[in-house]
């Protein structure tokens, strides 16, 4: 593919070709002089302003929703803390139900061989898989031996082959028999760390005597919408890429750092569902998420790089859909699954350079949320959402401020999060 004239010609090529180079951020801040008594309009070219490729706020928008649309107020995507700087909670995940069968043995033996017994007890109920039988525990005798009845049900007794596996489906327990034995998964502390973002802002009295562009107040604001995409795109990198750490600076200064999207996900359902991929196969597949969350878990996000849409769209091109959310801007597209609703996140910054442009991962706006710090100060209190706060050292020759956000992410089921690499 070619430019003549400002027009692109050709066929579209297999490679892509990049566009000018990004300016280094020292560059960057020290570039106003370019604007000097040049009326112009300068126009962001860069991926400040992500529009509705944005993960944060769909995330928050959807959240709102499933809130019932109170936009005002924390919604099930946000939440506050006073425990800062981690954010903690107790995971507990869902005891195993499936037991695996070690010894083969005729429709009439009584006392069978598992791998393991853990968990049972008398008053169960086994379901085969293999045949249907029902089979009631008597006893546990020991760590992989039980005693039983065998065909508890309308469905006879079977002969039960060595890998064989049962599901524990309930318990039939005897009158006059109370407290059996509670087991249950045990609750593994979760923790995940509040980061501080900040991006600094500053004008000079030449700054603020020069009229750069297209007037002072125009040049104020726009430098100060600027820094706070800037700040927010910083946020955005986080929300994806972030991986959690605690330390201290060569001053021995706490720094924390939030565990993202991606890392999150990867302890969810994973996959490489990108060889022979079907309709059948992808519906499957992401799926499994939806049957984990919370009570609005039939919505979940699939953050995208930019091969995996095309090829998601490619299967379900007849079955997207383009939605609003009342009350707000953000419009998103959305695929209706068997098992729920897909809402489409293309993020660009899942490209070719990240390594994640064929990957998709699956965010449960329920489980998955944005968490602020609160606490109280001197004079008021103070919490983690983004303020600009000036500069107490500020002269009229030299003003400073900066953007300030406290925030972290917490993941409080990893079973309703899922990474999978859909394009080859």
């Amino acid at each position: 593919m070619t430019t003549s004239g400002g027009f692109v010609s050709g066929n579209p090529s297999t490679t892509t070709v990049s566009p000018a180079a990004h300016v280094t951020p020292a560059a960057g801040a020290t570039a106003l002089s370019v604007f000097d008594n040049s009326e112009i309009q300068a126009v962001e070219i860069g991926r400040l302003g992500l529009g509705a490729n944005n993960f944060m706020s769909t995330l928050l928008d959807i959240g709102a929703q499933l809130a019932g649309g109170k936009y005002g107020d924390l919604n099930i995507a946000e939440s506050m803390t006073n425990n800062y700087p981690e954010i903690k909670h107790k995971e507990i995940d869902e005891v195993s139900v499936q037991y695996k069968n070690n010894a083969t043995v005729a429709a009439g033996v009584t006392t069978l061989t598992f791998v393991s017994t853990v968990g049972l007890q008398t008053g169960d109920i086994l379901r085969s898989t293999v045949s249907n039988e029902h089979i009631r525990v008597e006893s546990v005798t020991n760590a992989t031996t039980l005693v039983v009845t065998r065909g508890f049900g309308t469905i006879a007794a079977a002969a039960l082959t060595a890998g064989d596996d049962l599901t524990l489906i309930g318990s039939a327990v005897a009158t006059g028999v109370s407290f059996r034995n509670a087991y249950a998964a045990n609750a593994n502390d979760k923790v995940n760390y509040i980061q501080k973002f900040t991006t600094a802002v500053q004008i000079t009295d030449e700054d603020k005597l020069s009229n750069k562009v297209n007037g002072q107040s125009n040049f104020v604001n726009r430098m100060m919408q600027e820094r706070l995409s800037f700040h927010m795109n910083q946020i955005e990198r986080t929300a994806l890429f972030g991986q959690k750490k605690s330390t201290t600076d060569g001053s021995g200064r706490t720094v924390y750092s939030t565990e993202g999207v991606i890392q999150a996900a990867l302890r969810g359902w994973t996959g490489d569902i990108s060889s022979a991929l079907t309709l059948t196969t992808m519906e499957r597949e992401l799926s499994r998420p939806f049957q984990y969350g919370g009570n609005s878990s039939s919505t979940k996000i699939l953050v995208m790089g930019s091969e995996a849409r095309a090829t998601l769209r490619g299967l379900f091109e007849s079955r997207i859909q383009v939605q609003s959310i009342e009350n707000s801007e953000t419009k998103f597209a959305t695929i209706d699954m068997n098992a729920g609703k897909l809402v489409l996140v293309d993020h660009p910054f899942l490209d070719t350079v990240s390594g994640y442009s064929k990957y998709g991962f699956i965010i449960d706006p329920t489980t998955f949320n944005v968490v602020y710090p609160q606490g109280q100060g001197f004079e008021d209190k103070m919490d983690g959402k983004t303020k600009f706060r000036m500069d107490p050292t500020s002269t009229y020759a030299l003003e400073k401020g900066e953007y300030t956000t406290y925030l972290g992410f917490q993941s409080t089921n990893a079973n309703a999060l899922g990474a999978f690499k859909i394009a080859a």
